[in-house]
This record gives structure tokens, C-alpha cells and sequence, in this order.
């Protein structure tokens, strides 16, 4: 499941009563702005006729046109006041929280949308007021503010990408949510951006890191409390403004919304790796944490289903008779054809086929070891017959003449240390007499009869070769023969008639 929760913020309790806040609260500001800046109050009631005309843009509905005129009042605030003055800095975030403000407003107003133009016209409106927030928040000089901005952004947008369905481009974002929210070091929260990014190795089929990642988020996100804007404004300090995080679509806590989606997430990701039973206590666990937020979740709500199919799941699993057969080992999740045994089951929504290949791939895997384990007996007994062999030969006589230099009629051995023998040495003769004594005597005499007979054949070849080439070489001269006698027939005929 994924957790759609988004960062909002009263801002202008923190910063400046530029674009929501009261009338009274806005015109009193700037007149207590010109009085402490007297030399400024030419440029600063333009940038309060400016402001106000944003006001009633924003009122009429003139989003872009609002946003376009708070632009012009942060450049003329900026040629006023210093770059570290806090009426520009906090300008500047207004700025950007505003566009982010919009843009989650148009987010959550597709949800609600009649028709898909509507709604596709809507979430571009969205999409582009998050690309011109990213932008704006980049420009923030403070680098821990500029983290907080960027991460809020980038938090926001994956919701939109979300809706999209690009869950690539989602989990992209979470991480960089994550990246610039541990830079900003900002305390509450951080369990939230931890789960989000937990549960995108989820949606990218990273199954046993998204288990150990959602494991330890779960321990964090018990031990935090975050009550958002309503908290110890300490808890805030690295924060440009006090937020809260809540779900988009639902005002559920935030808090016991990660419990729920973690919970189940742990079961999901249980069911990949084939653990059951564990994923089974899970899904309760997930199913008791629906069942206290109750008045926010309706038993037709699309995660109350979720958990219910997934409970279900885990309890035919893990009761089936064939459970036992087709179980996860633990070195199956490490073998090459997983992976792609898990892309079949997002294809065929299916798990009898997954079962059925792993069962396979098993029993491939035994056939296997079974064949190299008869290779290696096979070869050992063939070393043992030739270890036997080679010591049976090194008894006869012949391997001592072969190694000593001497014969069956002086068995003697090599000669004493410092006499040199005047027997010539016949390398060859004792050799030929090693292999005559031994028991290879019947390997080489097969060998050299294959030698003759082959030898034989290839004579009988050659003088069946010739005598061919002599039959042929004979039909030819008589060939010829023949047709010399018949042109001297014709020449004698012709001869015979002329005469005549």
C-alpha cells in the first residue's frame, strides 16, 4: 500500500500575513513595516498594492496570476532588504510554500474529478506547480532550509507521480525526499520519509532489503510520536515553519496511518520471500490497526480489502496440504531464475505456476547433484583401479630392469657407488621388456594390430585405387584404338570407291 501522505504547513504564522491572513492583519503589517522603515515607504506601499492585487486574484480563482504577482513583490522585497533580512527570507519561503500549497490543492481536487479530461487537466496544472516549487526551493540561500523545501516538494510530487502511476519516477522522488529530509535534520517526521522509502523497494521488487528496511522503520515509527504543528515548537527549530504531515484523501492520523501501511507491507513482502505463517501474523497485526481507526476507515475501504485478500492469502497458503512441498527455502530467494519466477506472477496474477516452476527448478537442482556426485565416484574408482595397476606393475621384474638398467639375466641391480658399469645401457630393450611383463602387454598388442590393420587398409586402398586407375587407363586406350580402326575402315572404303 502506498502511503499517500502530504506535508502541509500554516506558514503565515510563521512567516508573513501575505496571502490568506485578514485584511485587518495585512494592512496593519505593512503600515508597521513603513513605520520602521520610513526611508523604504515609497517602494513598500507598491509592494503593498502589488500584494493586495494578489490577495484578489487568489480570491477570483487567478492561481497563476496570483503566484506571477508574489514573484514581482519577492524581486522588489529583494531590492529593498538585504539578502539575510528576515522580511525577504520569509518572503521567499512564502513564496514557495505557496506554489506548493496550489499545487497540492489541485492534487487532491483530481481525486474528486468528473471526467478524465478534468482530471488530466487538473493533475497538469499540479505537475506544473511542483516543477516551478522545485525550482524556487533551489534558489533558498540558508542550505538547511533549502534541504526542508526540497524535501517537502519532493515528498508532495511522488503522490502526484503516484496518481500517475509512474511508480519508477515515485520512488525516485521518495528517495530524494529522504536524501535533502536527513540533511534539514529536522527531528519529527523522520519515521514517515524512512516508511516511504521502505515501501518503494516494495514497488521496485526489492523484497528481502524492503523486508529488513520496513522491519527497522517499524521500531522508529513506534517510538515516535508526531503530533505535527501542534507539538513543542522546539521540535521545529531546524525548520524554516512549523508542519504536519496528514493523508491526503483521509483525515486518519498520520501516525497510526504508518502503523497500519507498515504492518501490512511487512506481510506483503513476507509473501514474496514465501514466509507464510510470519506474513499470516502480520496481516493481523494490520487488520487490528484497521479495526482501531475504524471511524476513519470504512469496511468497503480500498486498504480494509487490501489486508482482507491478504490475510486470506496467507491463511490458504500456509493451511494448504502442499504447503510443506512447495515452501521457501532459504537459498531459493538467491537463485537466478527468481526473479524472473516473480515477474511471471505480476504477468499471470498467479502463484500455482510460481509454485509449480520452483518445484521444478528443485527437483533440476537434485538431477544435477545427483549426476556430479556419480561423475566424482566414477572418477575416484578410476584412480583407485590405476593406483592398483601402477603398484601391480612395479612388482614385475621389468619395472626393475626398466629403472636399473638391467634384464631378467642380472637381476642384480645398479652397480656399487663409485664403479661404473660397463654394460651399455639399451633404454629401449628394457622398455620393450617392461611393457612385455607387465599387464599392458595386452593393451599394446592391441594397439599394434589396430596400427597393422589400419596400415593394411590403407595398402588394400591404394592398390585398389591403382587397379581402378589401370582398368580406367585401359577402356581408354581401347577406346581409342577402336576409333582408329574405324577411321581406317572409312579411309580404305572411300580408297576402293575412287578406283572403281
Amino acid at each position: 500500500m502506498w502511503l499517500e501522505g502530504v506535508v502541509t504547513s500554516e506558514y503565515e504564522r510563521d512567516t508573513l500575513p501575505l496571502l490568506f491572513s485578514p485584511d485587518e492583519v495585512f494592512n496593519e503589517y505593512y503600515e508597521v513595516l513603513a513605520q520602521k522603515n520610513p526611508s523604504f515607504r515609497r517602494p513598500l506601499e507598491m509592494i503593498h498594492a502589488r500584494n493586495a492585487k494578489a490577495r484578489e486574484q487568489r480570491s477570483s480563482g487567478y492561481w497563476q496570476e496570483c503566484l506571477n504577482v508574489l514573484s514581482q513583490c519577492l524581486h522588489l522585497r529583494r531590492c529593498i532588504f538585504d539578502d539575510d533580512d528576515f522580511q525577504y527570507v520569509a518572503a521567499a519561503h512564502h513564496y514557495v510554500l505557496s506554489i506548493l500549497n496550489f499545487a497540492t490543492f489541485f492534487l487532491n481536487q483530481s481525486r474528486t474529478a468528473s471526467t478524465p479530461a478534468l482530471r488530466e487537466g487538473i493533475l497538469a496544472k499540479a505537475f506544473q506547480l511542483f516543477k516551478q516549487a522545485e525550482e524556487a526551493s533551489k534558489q533558498t540561500a540558508n542550505p538547511q532550509h533549502s534541504s526542508f523545501l526540497r524535501a517537502i516538494v519532493a515528498n508532495n510530487m511522488a503522490n502526484y507521480l503516484y496518481r500517475r502511476r509512474r511508480m519508477k519516477a515515485a520512488c525516485q522522488q521518495t528517495t530524494i525526499a529522504l536524501k535533502h529530509w536527513s540533511r534539514c535534520r529536522v527531528g519529527p517526521g523522520t519515521a514517515f520519509f524512512i516508511a516511504r522509502d521502505a515501501t518503494s523497494l516494495c514497488f521496485a521488487g526489492k523484497w528481502e532489503e524492503a523486508a529488513k528496511a520496513l522491519t527497522l522503520v517499524k521500531k522508529a515509527a513506534e517510538e515516535e510520536d508526531f503530533s505535527g504543528s501542534q507539538g513543542d515548537p522546539e521540535l521545529f527549530a531546524g525548520a524554516p515553519v512549523r508542519f504536519n504531515i496528514q493523508l491526503l484523501a483521509n483525515p486518519m492520523p498520520i501516525s497510526d496511518a504508518t502503523q497500519l501501511v507498515l504492518n501490512h507491507n511487512i506481510a506483503v513482502t513476507l509473501i514474496a520471500l514465501r514466509r507464510h505463517k510470519e506474513a499470516t501474523a502480520w496481516c493481523q497485526k494490520a487488520m487490528e490497526a484497521a479495526t482501531a481507526c475504524s471511524r476513519h476507515l470504512a469496511p468497503t475501504h480500498p486498504w480494509i480489502k487490501s489486508i482482507a485478500a491478504c490475510q486470506n492469502f496467507c491463511n490458504n497458503a500456509s493451511g494448504n496440504p502442499l504447503y510443506n512441498k512447495f515452501r521457501m527455502k532459504a537459498d531459493d530467494c538467491h537463485m537466478p531464475e527468481f526473479r524472473q519466477m516473480q515477474r511471471l506472477i505480476g504477468e499471470t496474477r498467479t502463484m500455482p505456476v510460481f509454485s509449480n516452476l520452483l518445484h521444478h527448478h528443485r527437483q533440476r537442482s537434485l538431477e544435477k547433484q545427483a549426476e556430479k556426485e556419480a561423475a566424482e565416484e566414477e572418477e575416484r574408482q578410476y584412480r583407485d583401479n590405476l593406483t592398483r595397476q601402477t603398484a601391480a606393475a612395479h612388482q614385475q621384474p621389468g619395472t626393475v630392469s626398466l629403472y636399473h638398467g638391467t634384464n631378467r639375466d642380472n637381476p642384480a641391480g645398479p652397480p656399487p657407488a663409485g664403479v661404473r658399469s660397463t654394460r651399455k645401457r639399451l633404454p629401449m630393450a628394457s622398455l620393450r621388456l617392461y611393457i612385455k611383463e607387465t599387464t599392458y602387454k595386452q593393451f599394446v598388442d592391441e594397439y599394434a594390430a589396430e596400427r597393422r590393420a589400419a596400415r593394411q587398409a590403407r595398402a588394400d586402398s591404394a592398390k585398389k585405387r591403382d587397379l581402378i586407375q589401370a582398368q580406367e587407363t585401359d577402356l581408354q586406350l581401347r577406346t581409342i584404338e577402336k576409333q582408329r580402326a574405324e577411321d581406317n575402315d572409312d579411309v580404305s572404303s572411300s580408297t576402293s570407291s575412287g578406283t572403281d
